[in-house]
């Protein structure tokens, strides 16, 4: 780290922090910049094209703000001659600069490496004892992202107590969020507690506005809460909505969940099943319509990574689609869409 000194002035070349008898002086950035110039090369002519190109890297500037600059430096020291101007050919930095010589370890006094090493140890121990702590790290989040990230931790670790007073809370801080209304409806549905899932999600259904992707969310999460209702019906028809409203985004990947959603309810629908709410819908319309979707995503092109990561998470799967036909004819259509 270069260090330079004139008359009574320090100048730092790291961080153009500029003192005067140990008094901070204020200085733009681009001053500081000619000015570590000037330290650099003292008692030499400069051009201004030169300058230019060091300071704004182009000679196409206009004259005024070499010009500023200039005025800025010799303001440093009115009474003082720092920079002559030579007519027609550039500037001259006259005032004596000094560099000073960084101290290295081996100046250093035994005291100060001592102290030195102390600091260490102590820095290390401290690191040591909080990694090995519980205490969550600081962050600069709002209590309702805080709230909700603490109920998604909880959430993972099947809490589903802790889970639902962090959202209570979330909510209570922003009652518009809807990725804390679906978590909260997610842990209603573990928790057996489906009429408030249903109502929960019903009302992020008729929230305006709310994206097709938010539907889509509470369409699967009433697919689900229905099949835990044995609504077979209501739970195939809410999984097909959930999946139309899909095909017009490019979330690939949540697409084959709906997919493999509406393959299995398919897979273990009885013969005698009744309908609640919907039109039930049949086979060979079903099989059209992911087909259809298919085709659309076999056209967008995904990442490797975002591939990868969409494996990643559909890995371990609930599904199990051992002896499907049904799943054959769907996901055989969908390879062989994705090769045409």
């Amino acid at each position: 780290m270069a260090i330079y000194q004139f008359l009574d002035f320090t100048f730092c070349a790291t961080t153009f922090a500029l003192t005067q008898s140990g008094k901070d002086k204020p200085i733009r950035p681009k001053t500081a910049q000619a000015l570590l110039f000037f330290l650099t090369q003292p008692e030499q002519l400069i051009s201004k094209h030169a300058l230019f190109k060091a300071l704004w890297q182009s000679e196409d500037v206009q004259d005024y703000r070499l010009f500023q600059v200039i005025s800025e430096l010799r303001k440093l020291a009115p009474e003082q001659q720092l920079i002559r101007t030579q007519p027609n050919q550039g500037y001259i930095w006259q005032a004596t600069v000094t560099q000073l010589t960084p101290v290295h370890r081996a100046q250093l006094p035994w005291r100060a490496i001592a102290a030195g090493l102390t600091l260490m140890i102590s820095t290390i121990t401290s690191a040591m004892w909080v990694s090995h702590s519980d205490t969550p790290p600081t962050t600069n989040l709002l209590p309702a992202m805080s709230s909700y990230s603490n109920a998604l931790i909880a959430f993972q670790k099947s809490d589903l107590e802790i889970a639902e007073k962090w959202l209570n809370f979330s909510l209570q801080e922003n009652p518009h969020s809807i990725e804390a209304q679906l978590l909260l409806a997610e842990v209603k549905l573990h928790k057996k507690e489906l009429t408030q899932a249903n109502q929960l999600a019903l009302k992020i259904i008729n929230q305006t506005p709310t994206s097709d992707y938010y539907r889509t969310q509470a369409l699967d999460l009433l697919s689900r809460i229905s099949l835990e209702n044995s609504e077979i019906n209501d739970a195939l028809n809410y999984a097909i909505e959930s999946k139309a409203l899909l095909n017009s985004s490019l979330a690939v990947c949540s697409s084959e969940v709906v997919n493999q959603r509406i393959a299995t309810i398919i897979t273990n629908k009885p013969a005698t099943a009744s309908t609640t709410q919907h039109n039930p819908v049949n086979r060979e319309s079903l099989i059209a319509t992911i087909v259809t979707n298919n085709k659309q995503q076999a056209n967008t092109e995904q990442s490797a990574e975002h591939l990868a990561l969409c494996h990643q998470l559909n890995q371990p799967t609930s599904f199990n689609f051992t002896n499907s036909t049904l799943h054959s004819d769907i996901f055989g259509l969908r390879k062989r869409t994705m090769r045409t």
